[in-house]
């Protein structure tokens, strides 16, 4: 269905094309009456006088030939002129050629109007770090066009978010373009935390570390692996953040395991 404001164009432009049309009938009407007016109101009544005047003076006296001869001259002359006003006028009646050809701008504009396709803004804008497109920046498109986009994260970054005004959408897909837009792209740069695998009680028993006793720095989600071995002189247990994983008492045994670091942690390894 036609929008309110097409609707309003095609009302408006009806209207100016009838009025256009009524000025030019009213001019030629004008044009075609005038000129039948005139040549009754003058030039033939002048001829019908002179015919007149020629028969009376012939009537009355026809021996003067010279009033009759001057008479019939007049009438002649002016039978001439009315005449020539006749063929005058008749090139003055004119079709009136410029108020159609205006008719036919207006027309034309009005149509440009309501079938010119409007355009719409798409804007970007997308955090540090989102590889993807379009890029940041405002865009105008015709009305009716399919934009695509794309946005991924490296392997730093996390919690990729993704809205069109205001709504969270897929991380990809295909927007019309039917009405301005904001397209807005944020993530978060993950976190750094620290490992700490230390030893607490009873470490001579500890024959091997894996990862070695030390403070290391992770980025978060990182996976952590980790592999304890003892002696011979007795076994062994591993604590994360306090949390028993694995207690051991056979001699020269092993404890390994893995984790996602997602905060600071102390890996904690004693002899048992």
């Amino acid at each position: 269905m036609l929008k309110r404001s097409s609707l309003k164009i095609i009302a408006m432009g009806t209207v100016l094309v009838f009025a256009w049309m009524a000025v030019g009938i009213g001019y030629a009407q004008q044009a075609q009456n005038q000129p039948k007016q005139a040549w009754e109101s003058s030039p033939k009544e002048q001829s019908k006088a002179g015919v007149q005047a020629r028969q009376k003076s012939s009537a009355e006296d026809k021996g003067k030939s010279t009033e009759a001869s001057a008479a019939g001259e007049a009438a002649n002359i002016f039978e001439k002129q009315a005449t020539d006003q006749e063929i005058k006028i008749v090139k003055k009646k004119k079709f009136p050629v410029f108020l159609v050809l205006g008719g036919v701008v207006v027309v034309g504009v009005l149509l440009y109007l309501l079938l010119k396709k409007p355009k719409y803004t798409l804007t970007v804008s997308k955090g540090t770090g989102i590889s993807g497109s379009p890029e940041n920046g405002s865009t105008a498109y015709t009305k009716g066009s399919m934009v695509t986009y794309s946005y991924s994260l490296p392997g730093d970054y996390k919690n990729l978010v993704v809205r069109l005004d205001g709504q969270t959408i897929s991380s990809s897909g295909t927007i019309a373009l039917n009405a301005d837009h904001e397209l807005k792209v944020t993530s978060e740069q993950k976190a750094m935390y620290k490992l700490t695998v230390t030893c607490d009680s009873n470490c001579y028993r500890i024959a091997s570390y894996n990862p070695t006793q030390g403070v290391y720095e992770y980025q978060e989600g990182t996976e952590i692996q980790y592999s304890f071995t003892s002696t011979s002189t007795g076994g062994l247990k591993v604590l994360i953040n306090g949390t028993l994983v694995c207690n051991n008492y056979a001699s020269a045994s092993t404890c390994s395991g893995s984790f996602i670091l997602g905060q600071d942690t102390i890996l904690m390894v004693n002899g048992n």
